[in-house]
């Protein structure tokens, strides 16, 4: 007798465990195919908005229109860049005013220049009748240039609202910019 009840609970085990799997199995399949996760779904068609894909290699027409768009890509950029400004061809380069304090009994500014280029900045302030200028040579940087800064002494300008300009001329580039501050 011994020996049928332990056949009979090793049954039941085995059963136990294969019904456990079994709803598992159930559950798993029902939710993955509730939330999309099913892996058996169908791949992808090979449509965008319609029209079938076309995977097969460029036909003759196709490289043919590749290359006249190379080379005439290639051509402007040479027409471009074979001719660079003279002396007399300055292009005009956007600059920004990247700070305007008033620190340690100084008016302190600096500038971007937002082209590479080699050359000076004259800083230009003008209140009423009386104006300040400074120079600077340029410094630059990876893909711009900028000012080597300005810092003009508060004992040369009274207190009161000035207007200033920085003008850069450079090998290739001009520009220039303004503001006002208020000195205290």
């Amino acid at each position: 007798m011994k020996i049928l009840k332990q056949k009979s609970k090793a049954k039941r085990s085995v059963l136990l465990l294969v019904s456990i799997l079994l709803i598992a199995g159930i559950f798993y399949g029902v939710f993955a195919r509730f939330t999309g996760n099913w892996p058996f779904t169908t791949p992808p068609s090979n449509k965008t908005n319609g029209q079938d894909i076309n995977y097969s290699p460029p036909t003759n027409d196709q490289k043919t229109e590749g290359e006249r768009i190379k080379e005439r890509s290639v051509d402007q950029s040479n027409n471009e860049t074979a001719t660079p400004p003279t002396a007399n061809q300055k292009k005009n380069t956007p600059i920004t005013i990247t700070a305007a304090n008033q620190n340690n009994g100084k008016f302190q500014v600096r500038f971007l220049i937002q082209s590479l280029d080699e050359g000076t900045c004259v800083l230009r302030l003008t209140k009423d009748s009386g104006s300040v200028t400074k120079t600077s040579p340029t410094q630059a940087l990876p893909s711009s240039t900028t000012c080597q800064g300005f810092d003009i002494p508060l004992t040369e300008l009274s207190r009161g609202e000035w207007v200033y300009t920085m003008t850069f001329t450079g090998k290739s580039y001009t520009g220039s910019v303004s503001n006002k501050v208020t000195i205290q």
